[in-house]
């Protein structure tokens, strides 16, 4: 989508209206159905969260309430390559400036980074630094960010916040929202992927049904005169075995069947100009492998196979494909140099992977820190190392911001921090993994029908949390203009398109 470069010393930050995504772990295949996922048009965007004064330096490493013994970026081997395809729910989410996590005990959701979270108009335009509670519900089993909105699952229905503006939070309209709101019409969801635009989620039943921006028919049904679908609707056709994985990009989406069978609709990746398909068609690769996980990044999309080999395909400006070139493909090719591949997640234009050896690795786009290797050597079109970590349960991909969660629930981020993003307290750009000041972060989970633990409301940010309203770890930013994420008046996250 954006292909602008950013320039190091610029305080202007980029927000990424494609999709984040994550996959991770390995875990049973469960018979569920389908969740989908999806990408906006390509088009270049800005985030105008500047900052009124030069930000504070941050030492080294940033620890702020995590026991110690549970603050190492390095652990032993904890995934394996899946046999077979299961269902994931994650618990970790990044989007645009914006971060998201499950906290236990309670399933509490929290976010940080870009700041539509203002219950008031007393605080003008700020962006939370370090995680903070969301107001709602709690009882969360999983959770979903790309672009500008959060979904989370409880006991089988959805809820979730941001700008909306392609009815992607499922309420019926197109107003954004600054506390959690539940969708309509939608019950015993089992799992749930938001992409930049529009979301899908998997019934208990096994029906898939999506809703929000259906310009390239990404929600699986005719686009309206709208090209937008504001309420939930099920995907209109039947795939021969369940889905049980899907994957949200940039007005592409991808499911993986429990035949190990990779479907995609939406405009296909790799190919130019974009253009409507609302059926899904099967994704072939060489060989036919069996896949077990999937994701999916603005404009690119990951695959492991049944034997850990990694596959790539789509845009690849930045090298996001990993093989060595910046050239587009419209079908799938294996990542060289891998093997035995357990975890994946696609950002904007780059990608990350755990093997089974518990090594991490990445390779794309890293002006921004975003493959957190020490450098900003950019593009890395090759696989290379982080030798800071070892042994996560899981990796998230933001716009340009990354987080590889432990087995110890805790989290490490790097990238682009400018709208405090990586949620460490301070607004830069993180060149390695920093622990981020949260405890207890959820592990991702097989999917289940379940209900929760702990479904009780949530009223918010805590009195430690919060200074005459407003979060103590705020700082101000300014609208200057154009594309602006957040109301100019109140602070709110809503237009993108609209300085107020």
């Amino acid at each position: 989508m954006r292909t602008s470069h950013r320039h190091a010393s610029s305080r202007v930050r980029r927000i990424w209206s494609a999709g984040v995504v994550v996959v991770a772990i390995v875990l049973g295949a469960i018979p569920i159905s389908a969740v989908a996922v999806d990408r906006p048009p390509a088009s270049a965007a800005h985030s105008n969260f500047d900052r009124s004064s030069p930000a504070p330096i941050p030492p080294a490493k940033i620890i702020l309430g995590v026991p110690p013994e549970k603050a190492s970026p390095k652990q032993g081997a904890n995934l394996s390559t899946p046999t077979s395809p299961g269902c994931i729910n994650y618990t970790v989410a990044g989007g645009n400036a914006l971060s998201a996590a499950m906290k236990n005990p309670g399933g509490i959701p929290m976010a940080w980074g870009a700041d539509y979270l203002q219950p008031t108009s007393t605080t003008q335009f700020n962006g939370d630094y370090t995680p903070r509670s969301v107001p709602g519900p709690s009882g969360a089993t999983a959770i979903s960010a790309q672009g500008l909105n959060v979904l989370f699952l409880i006991n089988g229905t959805v809820w979730g916040w941001g700008q909306n503006s392609q009815g992607d939070l499922g309420v019926g309209d197109t107003a954004g929202r600054s506390v959690a709101v539940q969708a309509v019409g939608i019950n015993g969801i089992v799992a749930i992927s938001s992409g930049s635009d529009h979301a899908l989620a998997i019934k208990s039943d096994g029906t898939i049904w999506a809703w929000g921006a259906d310009g390239f028919g990404q929600v699986g049904v005719q686009p309206p005169p709208t090209n937008r679908v504001t309420s939930p609707v099920q995907v209109a056709f039947t795939f021969p075995a369940s889905v049980v994985q899907v994957g949200a990009g940039n007005g592409t989406s991808l499911a993986l069947d429990a035949n190990g069978t990779v479907w995609t609709w939406g405009t296909p990746l790799g190919v130019s100009p974009t253009r409507l398909q609302v059926t899904p068609t099967a994704v072939s690769f060489a060989g036919n492998p069996k896949i077990v996980l999937i994701a999916i990044g603005i404009d690119h999309a990951l695959a492991v196979d049944s034997s850990g080999t990694l596959w790539s395909w789509g845009g690849n400006a930045y090298g996001q494909l990993g093989n060595g070139t910046t050239n587009a493909s419209a079908s799938p090719g294996v990542v060289p140099g891998l093997n035995g591949i357990a975890a994946v997640a696609s950002g904007q234009f780059f990608s990350l992977a755990t093997d089974s050896s518990g090594r991490v690795w990445g390779w794309g786009r890293n002006d921004g820190g975003q493959l957190g290797i020490g450098n900003q050597v950019s593009p890395e079109t090759l696989p290379i190392q982080n030798t800071s970590l070892s042994g996560p349960v899981a990796l998230v991909a933001g716009q340009d911001h990354a987080f590889a969660l432990f087995a110890s629930g805790s989290l490490y981020g790097w990238g682009d921090s400018g709208n405090g993003q990586v949620g460490t307290g301070f607004s830069t750009t993180y060149l390695t993994p920093q622990l981020v000041s949260i405890n207890g972060v959820a592990q991702p989970t097989v999917c289940t029908a379940a209900p929760a633990s702990g479904t009780g409301p949530n009223p918010g940010p805590s009195s430690g949390e919060t200074n005459g309203g407003a979060p103590i770890d705020e700082k101000g930013v300014s609208c200057n203009g154009g594309h602006d994420p957040v109301n100019c008046v109140t602070g709110n996250f809503w237009s993108q398109n609209t300085c107020w």
